[in-house]
């Protein structure tokens, strides 16, 4: 799940801050399943926990 909050500001809107949140519920999860002649291994890994990006962009005048 992704969530984003932004707000843009200065004249005609030219620069944006936002507030961007990742896997807020902890749901990424990976399940790998290989199957051989000989064995079945199931694999499962958590990826990255939840995180928080802050950005600020600004759009220059057109030349």
């Amino acid at each position: 799940m992704k969530v984003i909050i932004g707000k843009k500001f200065l004249t005609d809107n030219r620069a944006e801050i936002s507030l961007q949140g990742f896997d807020l519920l902890n749901q990424d999860w990976n399940i790998t399943q290989t199957v051989t002649d000989t064995h079945i291994e199931d694999q499962q890994t958590k990826n990255l926990n939840w995180y928080f990006l802050l950005a600020i962009s600004y759009r220059p005048n057109n030349f």
